[in-house]
Formats: structure tokens, C-alpha cells, sequence
């Protein structure tokens, strides 16, 4: 929390897909059991400098991402992601989340990545490369 606090704080532009807004509206009213007007008024409050529209390329695309990427019990991505790295990749964004399979995505997409602690306080690293292992 304390991190990305920070960041929300620091000069950084901070952009959100309308997409990532619904996502959070989503979470708050199942999550936190607030109404639909302290969910709006809560993410008001959020210094976001910009909502990014996604347009029916961008849908297109975060549609072919999740149906190359996703795996239901082995890397779960929201249509949500989705659109986030494809809406980073096309504005050449770097992508903050603590999100694991998220993160892993996004690299793989050639996407810049911010790691963010997660809930317990754990930072996804990227795997080690295997091109780095050398054979004997």
C-alpha cells in the first residue's frame, strides 16, 4: 500500500483503461460492500491524470491476447488485463501491478513493467532466463 501510495503521489501520469475503472468499481461494490456511489466517488478521488478509450483495434487486440495467454488455473487474466497490456503496448505505457500473471504477460508482450508488492507483501520477479542456462 505504502508504494503505491507513493506512486499515486509522485509526478508520475497515471493513465486507467475505462475498462480498469469497471474493473475497480466491480471490486469495490462485490469486494468492500460499498454502493455504486461511494465506489464512483472513492475512484474519483484517485489522482488518475487520464481514462484511455479502448477503441475496437485495442478490443481486438486484448481479445487475441487473453485467448493466447490466458489458462484458467495456470494464468488467470481478466479481459480487464487484458486490455491494459494491449492499451500499454500500443502507447508504449509501462504497466504497474502486482498482479503476477499480469506482469509475466505484459513482458512477454514486450511491454514495461513496474512490479508492485502484492497484499502480503511479496514483489514478482520475472523468471530467470533460459537462455542464460548453459548446457554441460
Amino acid at each position: 500500500m505504502e508504494e503505491v501510495t507513493e506512486l499515486l503521489d509522485s509526478e508520475v501520469t497515471i493513465f486507467m483503461t475505462a475498462t480498469g475503472r469497471a474493473e475497480v468499481v466491480d471490486f469495490l461494490i462485490r469486494n468492500l460492500k460499498v454502493d455504486e456511489d461511494t465506489a464512483r466517488a472513492d475512484l474519483s478521488q484517485l489522482p488518475i491524470s487520464e481514462t484511455l478509450a479502448i477503441d475496437a483495434n485495442l478490443e481486438e487486440r486484448a481479445g487475441a491476447i487473453r485467448g493466447m495467454k490466458h489458462q484458467r488455473t495456470s494464468r488467470c487474466l481478466s479481459m480487464a488485463d487484458c486490455c491494459a497490456i494491449a492499451v500499454a503496448q500500443h502507447y508504449r505505457l509501462t504497466l504497474a501491478s502486482s498482479d503476477a500473471d499480469l506482469l509475466l504477460t505484459a513482458d512477454e508482450m514486450g511491454v514495461a513493467t513496474k512490479s508492485l508488492p502484492n497484499s502480503s507483501g511479496k514483489r514478482w520477479q520475472l523468471p530467470p532466463s533460459n537462455s542464460n542456462i548453459q548446457a554441460n
